[in-house]
């Protein structure tokens, strides 16, 4: 589905949203507002929960690469992020433990045989 007259998506509830809503609500034929969908349409759950009023995600760039990497592969180790991301492996037990006290991501199962999930996607 794509915006048209009567559709209107937002990331994220900001001023701008206001003028939206008043909008919809002056015309005559209705519309739906989705929150949480970007232009094109795709449904992006962590930029929703995670975005400012100005529409940034408030993540590190090391949480992001992080965050990133276990998208792609949720059974990723840490050693593996280590690799792929050229983080320290510091740096990265810090993100993984910022993103999970965000409630951003969490463990599933044991260290060794476990996988990561991200919450709300």
């Amino acid at each position: 589905m794509t915006e048209n007259q009567n559709t209107e998506y937002k990331l994220i509830l900001t001023d701008k949203f206001e003028r939206a809503a008043v909008s919809f609500l002056n015309s005559k034929m209705g519309g739906v507002l989705y929150i949480g969908i970007d232009d094109d349409g795709k449904f992006n759950i962590l930029a929703y929960l995670f975005a400012d009023q100005n529409g940034t995600v408030n993540l590190l760039e090391s949480e992001r690469l992080v965050l990133e990497e276990i998208k792609r592969n949720p059974h990723v180790t840490m050693n593996e992020i280590v690799i792929v991301t050229d983080i320290s492996r510091r740096t990265v037990a810090r993100a993984l433990k910022t993103l999970q006290e965000k409630q951003i991501i969490c463990r599933i199962g044991a260290d060794k045989n476990g996988h990561w999930k991200i919450i709300n996607e």
